[in-house]
């Protein structure tokens, strides 16, 4: 992106999304949103699974350490070990671009005490996208790993159970004291230091957990519930049919290079994943889970619901 270089309207696009995200309300409802939603989500699978609650209310704790590092991985380098999308219609489109945006690079020709002081106050902006993926990132973790501990102990029940079943989880998801610890030495072996040692580590632990079938088949799963809890999730169903046909609009009508509908509509992921969520709870959600939900192709994958089955 760095060698393609920048449009201006991408800049001012960019900085304009920044504008609107910038009130302390909107970072309120933002907080209050995955706080809502997230609980609402550990009570529905603790309530669903309730021999493993346990393991998901233990997920969902030690969720928040990850989290809070790789929030503020996020607000100190403006990224993390996966990228959340800062709310806008395509992951990253926003948020990329006041990062990476060079004004006396990319406009040469631009007057430098001008593209000077452009930088500075986009070098400001950029804190404002970073605060919105640093509490997804809070609150994408716990999520993560308490369905994962779940969806684990669920494909291992008929192996193992009790203690046994729980020291399995534990260790085939990588969360051991000593496998912690070890991946650790391995990233300072790599060379890592201060926030990129705490990525490298996380990463290592993933890579780790997707090395055997039923770890791929948990971090899947449970990647997928995370995202649907912070509305990072790709919008599915009749609602999110109606998304992808109005994404690619708003690129394509752009009359005199202007794309009016950018501008105007660059929210339609999360009021479709936050419309999608409050089905959820009505009686087109337990057809949902029963059925799956249509997408483009009409029938979308509904791993998760297979595992809710125990079809595995």
């Amino acid at each position: 992106r760095i060698y393609r270089g920048f449009t201006r309207t991408e800049v001012a696009t960019s900085i304009w999304y920044a504008n609107m995200l910038s009130g302390f309300t909107t970072h309120g409802a933002n907080i209050l949103g995955n706080l809502m939603q997230g609980s609402m989500q550990l009570a529905t699978v603790m309530a669903t699974n309730p021999r493993h609650g346990g393991e998901a209310l233990r997920g969902w704790i030690n969720g928040f350490g990850e989290g809070w590092t790789q929030g503020k991985a996020i607000m100190k380098t403006g990224r993390g070990s996966r990228e959340f999308d800062a709310k806008v219609n395509k992951p990253g489109e926003a948020s990329n671009v006041l990062e990476l945006v060079d004004f006396q690079r990319d406009f040469p020709d631009m007057n430098k005490t001008w593209a000077s002081a452009r930088q500075k106050h986009t070098n400001a902006m950029r804190y404002v996208t970073r605060a919105m993926k640093a509490v997804d990132s809070v609150f994408y973790y716990p999520a993560r790993e308490a369905y994962a501990r779940v969806v684990t102990a669920k494909l291992l029940e008929g192996q193992y159970q009790g203690k046994e079943l729980a020291q399995k989880v534990r260790e085939l998801l990588n969360v051991e004291p000593l496998q912690f610890v070890a991946a650790r030495k391995t990233a300072e072996a790599e060379g890592f230091t201060g926030i990129e040692l705490a990525l490298r580590t996380a990463n290592l632990i993933e890579e780790r957990r997707r090395q055997t079938d039923v770890g791929r088949k948990a971090s899947d799963a449970a990647e997928q519930f995370a995202l649907e809890t912070t509305y990072n999730n790709e919008p599915q169903g009749w609602a999110g049919i109606l998304y992808n046909g109005l994404v690619p609009l708003t690129d394509t009508l752009a009359p005199g290079g202007v794309p009016v509908l950018k501008i105007f509509l660059p929210f339609l992921r999360v009021p479709t994943n936050v419309f999608n969520a409050s089905m959820n709870y009505t009686p087109l959600g337990a057809l949902r889970a029963l059925r799956g939900v249509p997408t483009r192709a009409m029938r979308g994958s509904d791993e998760r619901t297979k595992i809710e089955r125990r079809e595995f």
